[in-house]
């Protein structure tokens, strides 16, 4: 539990620069007009459906609204299948989980939501989605229900342990000790130390928010050779990268002195990245 809480908190704090970032990088595409949370249920899931398709990140702050005021369960399925989108669209995985986190973790919540939420966390690539599907694979009761935790568990994660939660958690605790052996080792002051940590980056399967703020910050760097390093650490991982960090590839790939390291932004910034897993169900 300790281990979890730790995760949220600074999955929390680094949304405050996606956040920012959304908000300050330039132009995004409009989204439908919000009709409050007093709207039928009709509306709210018409209104669901056009906001995750306009790819207007301002909307997430009225579909967080909606996911925290109704009770219908029609309408929180529509809101679970929205989280893929937004995480695309840059906003925090970290705030998306946290949005749903306790509706799915529910006994009282209605079994098509639960298996909506799993489907969709299993395409939100943070530790916090992971860790809410391990709450839901030790809570779930209904089998159809539990297929799906755990078929999204075995995709977060890559392995294949069935319905064997322990081994689950065991992986994960294991790549938390890497994860935060890592992220001291990105601001270390002896360059070999964070040479040595952008690989073992590349290694991890759910790099924290914080952590990809860190390598990013190393594009910044004086060195050249970790600057092309930072690039190429980030081009191997399959995550969505928020407006900050396209910001900033941006200007790396523009006025970076090296060429190489200019020609690894470049590439990177061009990668778009992301396979998702859709709910076809009505």
């Amino acid at each position: 539990m300790k281990r979890i809480c730790t995760m949220w908190a600074a999955g929390l704090a680094a949304a405050v620069w996606l956040t920012a970032g959304a908000a300050a990088c330039g132009e995004t595409a409009k989204g439908p007009e919000f009709p409050g949370t007093k709207a039928s249920s009709e509306k709210l899931i018409a209104y669901l459906r056009e906001a995750r398709s306009a790819g207007d990140s301002e909307s997430w702050r009225y579909v967080r609204e909606i996911a925290s005021k109704s009770k219908d369960p029609e309408v929180l399925v529509e809101v679970m299948r929205c989280l893929p989108a937004y995480a695309r669209m840059g906003i925090n995985g970290a705030v998306l989980v946290g949005a749903v986190d306790g509706t799915l973790t529910s006994a009282f919540t209605d079994g098509r939501v639960r298996r909506a939420g799993a489907i969709a966390l299993s395409n939100v690539r943070v530790p916090e989605a992971f860790a809410t599907l391990l709450d839901m694979a030790y809570r779930e009761r209904d089998n159809v229900v539990a297929r799906r935790v755990f078929y999204a568990l075995s995709r977060l994660s890559g392995q294949r342990f069935g319905t064997d939660i322990a081994a689950y958690s065991a992986w994960f605790d294991e790549q938390s000790r890497v994860a935060e052996a890592t992220r001291q080792g990105l601001r270390s002051e002896s360059k070999n130390e964070v040479k040595v940590s952008l690989i073992t980056f590349t290694q991890l399967v759910l790099p924290e928010s914080d952590m990809v703020d860190a390598v990013a910050d190393l594009l910044y760097d004086r060195d050249a050779i970790i600057r092309q390093s930072a690039c190429r650490a980030l081009a191997a991982k399959t995550i969505v990268h928020g407006p900050r960090l396209q910001q900033i590839l941006a200007e790396v790939a523009k006025d970076d002195v090296d060429e190489d390291v200019r020609r690894a932004a470049s590439a990177l910034l061009a990668d778009t990245g992301a396979d998702t897993v859709e709910d076809s169900s009505n």
